[in-house]
């Protein structure tokens, strides 16, 4: 009886630790209380190092990768917060076992930097090691992230800094105590393959007063970083603004091809657009690349990131007031969309697959486009005190890979990592409802039904998936459906939307 009592008191007291696990409700797929701890690749931290003089610090995340001194000079200290730090030099760096890609990665340092000095967070081994990651301030006060191409967020460095920097397939966010910097530069290199890290590196050096480094081998979501600033803020005094404060907004995506970037003819004098949708739609709000552009207006705010705005309508100029007029409230249309593209990767064409390693920079890679434009609209949504929620990330796009054999049998593989994919990168949820537009059953491509079947498929594998049929729609052409028919969808999403 002693002996289990002991065990649950151990256990009470290992889940209530705010000093190294925050937990929060089970998920579905680990039995584990949730926490973003859980699966953090490496954690280092300035109270827990042996061997002074050749400093090691402990990798807090149990996997055993512990940094180990190798150049410069470090001296341990206390910060003005209470808690143990150590101050570098220009030279001073260590090395662990742990081993990442450039990307997807999460990186969180703590600490302070003087003045304008230049330093090395944290990055891959070797003196270049910097061109494939690599984290810190270089140049006259500028936070860069470097992948080849820098990415610079100007902060004063005075004080006790949370230093986020976020990686995905087709995103680079660097976030500083909290708030989401205006430069999202993405890089011009391929993916690298698994590379040994350093805390501190031979480019800069750890040249700080350093208190705390963690690194996920994923893209944290809001509320993954909710937690974490939750943690810096009890140990460390900060007062970092959590998203948890903010005003939830809802968020549709509207994305792929031709039939997503609107083809349904408005008419003369809006002739095919009915009356409802033509003038201002109180509040509903659509991104136009730089701001979110309310009340939507048909003739000043149509196909928004979409093509021949002016001439056509879409998705977007429904879904948005059919949802207001069921659930109230305020609703956000993010719409990225280009006609002509496919999901399978082409060399000189537009295609939509996140997987294939060609640098994130590519011109023709729609997905780093959709993410950045994405990345950016949430950024304005920060500044005005809302977090997103999305609701609903509808996607119509397969006519041009249903034209080659090859697209075709690949669809249902690329489209799956494009969908789970863009869910971790959208950030707001890992299982936020995803529609599938399946293509029109009437279209000319010679592959059609190996794509159809490929969505029907992954309607059914995807987790909140739901297909939605085009069939019943008219086409005016031999591709795209005509303006009853983008109303009705439109309407019919709209009403599947919570």
């Amino acid at each position: 009886m002693k002996r289990i009592i002991l065990s649950i008191l151990l256990f009470i007291t290992a889940i209530s630790s705010c000093d190294s696990q925050q937990y929060m409700p089970y998920s579905q797929t680990d039995p584990r209380p949730y926490s973003v701890f859980n699966d953090v690749a490496g954690r280092w931290r300035a109270d827990t190092y042996t061997t002074p003089g050749s400093y090691s610090f402990t990798d807090l995340s149990g996997n055993n990768n512990h940094m180990v001194q190798q150049a410069g000079t470090l001296t341990p200290g206390t910060a003005a917060n209470g808690q143990a730090k150590f101050t570098g030099n220009a030279s001073a760096r260590l090395t662990s076992a742990l081993t990442i890609k450039s990307w997807p990665v999460t990186i969180i340092t703590f600490g302070k930097r003087t003045g304008t000095t230049t330093c090395g967070m944290f990055g891959h081994t070797g003196a270049t090691g910097y061109n494939t990651l690599w984290t810190g301030y270089d140049g006259t006060n500028s936070f860069m992230v470097y992948n080849t191409s820098s990415a610079a967020n100007t902060t004063s460095g005075t004080n006790d800094t949370c230093w986020l920097v976020r990686l995905g397939y087709g995103s680079r966010i660097t976030i500083i105590d909290g708030l989401i910097q205006s430069d999202m530069t993405v890089p011009s290199i391929l993916q690298s393959g698994e590379i040994s890290t350093t805390l501190g590196t031979e480019y800069r050096g750890l040249n700080m007063d350093w208190q705390e480094t963690m690194v996920w081998e994923r893209e944290l979501s809001l509320e993954d970083i909710d937690e974490i600033h939750a943690y810096i803020n009890q140990r460390y005094g900060k007062s970092i603004p959590l998203w948890s404060s903010y005003t939830e907004a809802p968020v549709v995506v509207i994305s792929g091809q031709s039939n997503a970037a609107s083809r349904a003819t408005r008419g003369v004098s809006d002739a095919n657009v009915p009356v409802e949708y033509q003038g201002n739609q109180t509040n509903v709000a659509i991104w136009d690349g730089s701001a979110w552009s309310t009340p939507f207006n048909l003739s000043n705010n149509d196909n928004m990131l979409g093509e021949s705005g002016g001439v056509y309508f879409g998705m977007e100029t429904v879904m948005g007031k059919e949802y207001i007029d069921r659930v109230g409230g305020s609703v956000y249309i993010m719409k990225y969309a280009k006609g002509n593209t496919e999901m399978a990767y082409s060399p000189g064409n537009d295609y939509w697959g996140p997987d294939n390693n060609t640098a994130p920079n590519n011109g023709n890679r729609l997905y780093t486009s959709l993410l950045t434009e994405w990345w950016q609209s949430v950024r304005e949504h920060q500044i005005a005190s809302r977090k997103p929620v999305l609701k609903g990330f509808t996607e119509y796009q397969g006519e041009n890979d249903a034209a080659d054999a090859t697209f075709a049998a690949a669809y249902q593989t690329n489209a799956s990592n494009f969908y789970n994919r863009s869910r971790a990168e959208f950030a707001t949820s890992s299982t936020a409802p995803i529609f599938i537009c399946r293509i029109h059953a009437d279209i000319t491509e010679t592959y059609k039904t190996e794509v159809r079947t490929a969505q029907e498929n992954l309607a059914t594998t995807l987790i909140n998936c739901t297909l939605v049929s085009v069939d019943g729609y008219g086409l005016i052409d031999s591709v795209h459906i005509g303006g009853a028919g983008q109303i009705a969808l439109a309407t019919y999403i709209a009403g599947l939307l919570d």
